[in-house]
């Protein structure tokens, strides 16, 4: 369901990936680059790098030289579930997570790379976005439109319909005569099929004809 989605080229791709996983073998990177084979639509966000083993670290991923991707990679460090435990507020977290980036040499040259607050750009890289593709999307629409009302046009015009009255013409002798022939010589009577309450007066009609 969601390559559905991912796969139109109206759709940016946010693709979040754990730093404590395998990246290069990233399902949402995978996915990605299925929907976005030369990596124009996707935008790479990389959580948790302060939990990573100890030796590798992400930085040749954030500067896209293992996964390219033309919008580029953001790495984010959230607060865990002791955080939140904690009370940890959301502006102690960002003062932490600016820490760490500053006091690892791998990463303090990577400002514009690291950081929540850089995802602030993905507002402006939708907006850039939508620019692009409104034009192609209006003239879409517009054919739409068009073709919608060729083929209304095929139906011709519409004439408003009339109530027809089925007893129209048709005198009361006629009307007895119908009944008469379809209940036979005995008498017709007709009984409601609803069941009956203490409060229903029944009436029970009799045809002498």
């Amino acid at each position: 369901m969601i390559m559905s989605y991912i796969k139109r080229q109206s759709c940016l791709i946010i693709a979040v990936t754990p730093a404590n996983s395998d990246l290069a073998n990233s399902d949402a990177l995978q996915m990605a680059g299925i929907a976005d084979p030369n990596g124009h639509r996707t935008i790479g966000v990389i959580t948790k790098l302060d939990i990573m083993d100890r030796g590798p670290d992400a930085r040749n991923f954030l500067l896209g030289k293992v996964i390219p991707l033309r919008l580029g990679y953001v790495g984010v460090i959230n607060r865990c579930q002791e955080d939140i435990l904690m009370n940890k507020s959301i502006k102690h977290a960002l003062i932490a997570e600016e820490k760490f980036f500053s006091s690892l040499p791998v990463y303090n040259d990577l400002a514009e790379h690291c950081g929540v607050p850089q995802l602030a750009k993905l507002n402006q890289i939708l907006v850039q976005h939508i620019r692009t593709v409104l034009p192609e999307l209006k003239l879409r629409i517009g054919e739409a439109l068009a073709s919608v009302a060729k083929e209304h046009a095929s139906y011709g015009e519409i004439t408003e319909s009339k109530d027809v009255d089925p007893c129209e013409d048709l005198t009361d002798d006629d009307i007895r005569l119908a009944i008469k022939n379809a209940v036979g010589l005995k008498s017709a009577m007709f009984v409601p099929e609803v069941g009956l309450s203490a409060d229903t007066i029944l009436f029970v009609v009799f045809f002498n004809i």
